[in-house]
């Protein structure tokens, strides 16, 4: 599957009740390996505004609204 900006990715590590769902911004190259930073529009306080995953940890999930990513951010 190929990643590009604008795909969505599923994080529920900021909030076990709901899941974020938020969009790839950009990628850039950490210590060799790549990362993609993706930004989350979320009004609560407690849910990711902008997390960083590695691009080789993202794994394609098939919702009902189609295919997003998921995977753990860095910084949990």
């Amino acid at each position: 599957m190929k990643v590009r900006p604008g795909d969505k990715v599923l994080c529920n590590a900021c909030n076990r009740s709901e899941a974020c769902v938020g969009l790839i911004e950009n990628f850039n190259d950490w210590y060799g390996k790549t990362v993609v930073t993706v930004y989350f529009d979320n009004p609560k306080w407690d849910h990711c505004d902008r997390e960083v995953y590695y691009l080789s940890d993202l794994t394609p999930v098939r919702l009902q609204d189609g295919v997003v990513l998921t995977a753990t951010p860095l910084t949990h």
